[in-house]
């Protein structure tokens, strides 16, 4: 789940974003938001924003791919390719947190509330103070934790949120 920037636009005209952005609109009337996935999902909460064919998750603070109907055949094989898919994650495409946990290989584990590791979707990102949000490289967390700060220009963004990361399976020890 990703933030939304602020853009000091009042409505979402071309320019607005970035054309690798989606517009969103912003909890501050008049003032609409650039996400960071092209042809995001805005989210209700009007802060976050997550990929396209995923829907926000507010709740657990997270984006889950849409679900569809298949039918019987064609789930099937659809369940065939998931298997194929985490055949081929391998071990070295892991990047460990500590012993015990790990993260997607590109993205940055950084500490959470409880002491255990999140896991922030960016490579070599920064872990917000408040232990929740991060953001990508390039750019630094503001006081509140809120934003992200774009070191070359100032540009404000909304900071990510991060996910848990993941435990080790002790069978991959082996």
């Amino acid at each position: 789940m990703s933030s939304i920037a602020i853009a000091s636009s009042d409505d979402c005209r071309p320019g607005t974003c970035r054309p690798d952005q989606t517009c969103c609109p912003t909890n501050i009337p008049t003032i609409f938001g650039c996400c960071e996935y092209e042809d995001a999902v805005c989210c209700a909460d009007r802060i976050h924003c997550c990929p396209k064919d995923t829907v926000c998750d507010l709740e657990k603070a997270a984006c889950f791919p849409k679900m569809k109907e298949v039918n019987k055949l064609e789930s099937f094989n659809v369940l065939e390719k998931r298997r194929g898919a985490l055949d081929e994650v391998k071990p070295s495409r892991k990047k460990m947190c500590d012993e015990t946990t790990y993260c997607p290989y590109s993205s940055t584990c950084c500490t959470s509330v409880d002491g255990s590791y999140d896991c922030c979707p960016y490579p070599f990102a920064s872990c917000c103070p408040d232990r929740l949000h991060c953001c990508s490289h390039g750019s630094e967390c503001d006081s509140s934790s809120q934003y992200c700060i774009e070191e070359d220009d100032g540009h404000a963004t909304i900071s990510e949120l991060k996910e848990p990361a993941m435990e080790i399976d002790p069978a991959d020890l082996v």
